[in-house]
């Protein structure tokens, strides 16, 4: 049975999901994207619980009864020590887990394992509709320079993809947009991406929505802020982590040409193309789910 618990991870209060410990069954932790909570998961949670301890946290930002307020500093080491301090949490000081993270939650995880003295944490990684943001970032300003047209455009079109993080960039008019007319955003943002009309997320109400939104909105505005100086940089040495990455090639945030060259930092990697879209793991669960399942 799924239990809330709540933890303290530097200036925040997280709100962490988990299944009772179970002896000798190995953790997996899921992070959630962005406009998510840990709920997001619930495909998950249902197919693992009896092989597995499941668990998920809610990312810095989402408010809960212990945080009512948003917090200011969404740095990525704080995001990292969030995770860390989970996984204390979760396994103690010398366990480790599967991490599986989509979106915003492949992003800190992929930052996490780029730090060495991570990797005694983990057990294996999947990263779900999310390369590693410094290849993200290669590959799209490598192929603009590229002279090459056809790389040109994809780069271009990776551009257009991701205008919602320049939307983001303005003071107050993200969160009036949610705010004023989030109910009239939130069911045709998912249905461009990919979600069945039956799925439970068309029936967030306001507040659910607003939860799922506005806090975590300085997630992207910290990442140009800071302009990724503190991403930690692709690994020198090759990490050998076996790593599954889950690749929607119909993504309506990110193509798939931004994950070009993972194999050239992460030699155990494995990508996986599914004919879906971003929220891959709810659209498709039962494909991901046994994708997950086979390289744990």
């Amino acid at each position: 049975m799924m239990k809330s618990y709540y933890i303290d991870s530097n200036d925040v209060k997280l709100h962490v999901l988990a299944d009772d410990a179970k002896d000798g069954k190995e953790t997996i932790l899921f992070l959630h994207g962005y406009p998510d909570t840990s709920a997001s998961w619930s495909k998950q949670f249902e197919y693992f619980k009896d092989k597995y301890r499941v668990a998920a946290f809610d990312l810095r930002g989402i408010k809960n009864p212990f945080q009512e307020t948003i917090p200011s500093d969404f740095n990525m080491q704080n995001l990292m020590d969030d995770l860390d301090n989970v996984i204390e949490f979760l396994v103690g000081s010398n366990g480790k887990v599967h991490l599986v993270g989509h979106d915003w939650g492949a992003v800190i995880s992929w930052c996490f394992i780029s730090l060495p003295g991570n990797l005694k944490r983990v057990f294996t990684f999947t990263s779900i509709s999310c390369p590693h943001p410094k290849l993200f970032y290669d590959n799209v300003i490598s192929n603009l320079f590229s002279w090459n047209l056809t790389q040109i455009q994809s780069s271009l079109n990776q551009v257009y993809k991701s205008w919602y993080i320049l939307l983001f960039q303005i003071p107050l008019l993200p969160e009036f947009l949610w705010n004023t007319a989030g109910n009239l955003i939130w069911k045709p943002m998912l249905t461009k991406g990919g979600l069945p009309e039956s799925d439970e997320m068309f029936q967030f109400d306001k507040d659910t929505i607003l939860k799922s939104t506005i806090g975590n909105l300085s997630l992207y505005r910290n990442i140009l802020k800071t302009g990724g100086a503190d991403i930690p940089n692709l690994p020198h040495e090759k990490v050998k982590l076996p790593i599954t990455v889950i690749i929607p090639e119909n993504d309506l945030a990110l193509a798939p040409m931004i994950y070009d060259g993972t194999k050239d930092y992460f030699v155990n990697a494995d990508l996986q193309y599914l004919q879906a879209n971003h929220w891959v793991h709810r659209e498709k669960p039962y494909h991901v789910n046994q994708i997950i399942e086979k390289f744990l």
